[in-house]
């Protein structure tokens, strides 16, 4: 895929874009409390459409962030527009050193490439939230200008107290809205005396507001106004995407339907603050079989587990090596957040500590006089590899015209038949036992597609020298043959063919070695 897209029909997409310089009259003249609706409204369609994946660099992305990445990336491509990645960094307490870097990477070995974002550049930028306070800062006390939100001096033991209190009522409102009947001169006196504070939002009663997936959708205001500026002057979720989405000229906002209750806040300030919202998708959430909920805590969820690739090979015929592989290269990755991988150079020691998402693998190489001893502890059978168009296919979902189950489809693919208006609201179960019937289907393109098997050839190639050395048996004609024999019974990933056991494939067998006294019968 070129990074720039070929201009698609404009009926690809179930909604349409919505012009920056364009408002509704009814936002700018009616008030927030006559307003009977709020709702993008859906002017002609143009090519600007600009969309946007905005992650929260808190670990390794997880199968339901990959689907809405693919659906934004997806949603570009079939319309000639901008796909942005922004990285929202506000909640400092959970943020992991490195996560920003590893979601690019992912969306890099993905083909999910943005047009601009956090390690890209563009014109718009910072694209990294953590950067952009004194914007979110600037608009909040603009929003107190309005009349739309206001300054809480409650302190943290008040706000303690109530919570307490509501649980022992049963109340569902956790603070009482105390600082918003405040007069601005009570206000401004308390904010001379030097309190710390925080902003929140005025919420009011609003009407029905308009999804592209789920329509119509009402809104009951059962809870407190929600912070929108926190005493150390960092922005949540809520004002911090509105800005940054007027301020980078978003038109669409495709993200997962846990943000669709908090919709309307958004609305709000949009309106408070005279600018055109975007159109709103939320996506149905991804599901075990079981209908429970994708967990987060779930890592054989994670696209990293799904992705590496984890092969054992035989050393001297009586230790195994773990070996990971990416994207041909071989390495060592810090798979959770719990394992520590510690390597020491090779004039002393060398511990290796991996934990995987299935079980504990310890394996630790000690060099002893030039001499390496391999002590195995654990390794587990469970292994991953799979490659990107496998996993991209599992979250694919009903987002494509006429989809055939047993079939993988390609980007290029995905992009003519990708419609939102095919999206349902039901919610979509992720099967992991897909992924072997998914990996065999991929496999097979991979090989028998004449466009395809040259770079299929090319991957297995490294893989094997990067496994066996360069004095494996990596020749093109071989390998092809090598692979057009597993057409006949596919396997779900090309690592599949580096297990020990089938070894003999790329490693010619050990001399074998008899003494004179055998061959003589003595």
């Amino acid at each position: 895929m070129l990074n720039r897209f070929c201009i698609r029909s404009t009926s690809i997409l179930g909604f349409v874009i919505k012009s920056d310089t364009h408002v509704c009259t009814n936002y700018v003249n009616t008030s927030l409390r006559n307003c009977k609706s709020l709702s993008s409204s859906q002017p002609k369609f143009t090519e600007n459409l600009r969309v946007r994946f905005a992650p929260s660099p808190t670990g390794y992305l997880h199968l339901g962030g990959l689907r809405t990445a693919l659906y934004n990336y997806l949603a570009a491509a079939a319309q000639n527009g901008t796909f942005i990645l922004r990285i929202e960094d506000t909640d400092s307490n959970r943020f992991v050193p490195g996560a920003a870097e590893a979601l690019l990477d992912v969306l890099k070995w993905a083909r999910l490439m943005p047009h601009e974002g956090y390690g890209i550049g563009g014109p718009r930028g910072p694209y990294l939230q953590s950067g952009r306070k004194h914007l979110y800062q600037k608009y909040a006390l603009e929003l107190i200008n309005q009349g739309a939100a206001y300054r809480c001096f409650c302190s943290p033991l008040r706000l303690e107290l109530l919570r307490k209190r509501g649980g022992k009522s049963g109340s569902p409102v956790p603070y009482d809205n105390k600082c918003r009947s405040l007069t601005k001169a009570k206000a401004e006196e308390i904010l001379a005396q030097g309190l710390p504070f925080c902003i929140r939002l005025k919420l009011e009663e609003i009407g029905p507001w308009e999804d592209t997936v789920y329509g119509s959708v009402p809104y009951d205001l059962d809870e407190a106004d929600p912070v929108i500026l926190k005493t150390d002057g960092q922005a949540t979720y809520h004002l911090a995407n509105v800005v940054d989405d007027h301020l980078m000229a978003i038109t669409h906002v495709i993200r997962g339907d846990e943000w669709l209750r908090s919709t309307p806040k958004h609305l709000l300030m949009y309106q408070a603050l005279g600018w055109s919202p975007p159109s709103y998708a939320h996506l149905p959430l991804l599901l075990n079989t079981d209908g429970s909920k994708l967990s987060k805590r779930q890592d054989n969820l994670r696209v990293e587990q799904l992705r590496r690739c984890v092969l054992l090979v035989l050393v001297d015929r009586q230790a195994c090596v773990l070996i990971l592989l990416v994207d041909s290269q071989a390495c060592v990755v810090l798979v959770d957040r719990q394992a520590c991988v510690v390597l020491v150079d090779s004039q002393g020691c060398v511990l290796l500590v991996l934990v995987d998402s299935q079980a504990c693998v310890v394996l630790v190489l000690v060099l002893v006089d030039s001499q390496v001893c391999v002590i195995l502890v654990l390794v587990d059978s469970w292994v991953a590899g799979y490659s990107a168009r496998t996993l991209i296919n599992l979250v694919l979902g009903t987002a494509v015209q006429d989809r055939d189950q047993q079939v993988v489809y390609s980007l290029d693919e995905l992009v003519d038949k990708f419609s939102l208006s095919h999206v349902t609201k039901r919610h979509t179960m992720v099967d992991l036992d897909r992924l072997c019937n998914l990996g065999q289907q991929d496999f097979l393109r991979s090989v028998q597609d004449a466009a395809e098997s040259p770079s299929t050839v090319q991957v297995m190639q490294d893989m094997i020298r990067d496994a066996y050395g360069d004095s494996a048996g990596a020749e093109t004609a071989y390998v092809r043959r090598v692979l057009q024999a597993f057409t006949s019974r596919p396997v779900e990933r090309l690592t599949q063919l580096l297990d020990p056991s089938r070894s003999y494939l790329w490693q010619d067998p050990p001399p074998l070695q008899l003494s004179a006294p055998h061959l003589l019968g003595g």
